[in-house]
């Protein structure tokens, strides 16, 4: 069975609907974020703040190819995996990518959770929205768009977990 991959903005809900599918499936949850917190032993804002970006990257993607070969799994990705092609080829190979597409306005009501974000850090709503909309281009390779708007967490579980069991079904 394939994995279930969870793409999408920070805070769009990709850790909380993740655990809550796992759950619902008896799959395993896991959250890319603190994979890499775990193998580096320091927080991705240190990891930012000692290494840089790039080298931020190049773990994650060394991650995703680690976790990729899981199976039974939910995979909650990093806000910025969809960077790198190479990133969702692996995650794609034994997975379905759903974007969780939240609007900003619901992310910008949920920033009190995003504290410690590097990307995030003394950023003004302008600059906030100007991050959201140059990343949003490269949340359109996914498999499918769950729009989250105006839903309950047991709503976009219920939805991810219905297209996940007919494609399974189709295959």
């Amino acid at each position: 069975m394939k994995n279930i991959v969870l793409t999408g903005y920070m805070g769009s809900g990709k850790s909380t609907v993740g655990k809550a599918i796992a759950k619902d499936l008896s799959f395993h949850f896991i959250d890319m974020d603190n994979v890499i917190n775990d193998r580096c032993g320091m927080s991705i804002q240190q990891i930012f703040d000692r290494f840089g970006e790039e080298y931020f990257r190049d773990l994650e993607t060394e991650v995703t190819a680690d976790i990729a070969k899981n199976k039974f799994s939910v995979i909650a990705t990093g806000g910025g995996v969809v960077l790198r092609e190479k990133n969702l080829e692996l995650l794609r190979q034994n997975g379905y990518i759903f974007f969780l597409d939240t609007p900003l306005e619901v992310i910008e009501n949920r920033m009190s959770l995003l504290a410690g974000r590097p990307l995030l850090m003394g950023k003004s709503p302008v600059q906030v929205q100007k991050h959201f909309n140059e990343r949003k281009p490269f949340y359109e390779n996914h498999d499918f768009r769950i729009d989250t708007s105006h839903k309950k967490l047991s709503e976009v579980m219920a939805e991810v977990v219905a297209i996940y069991k007919r494609e399974q079904q189709i295959k």
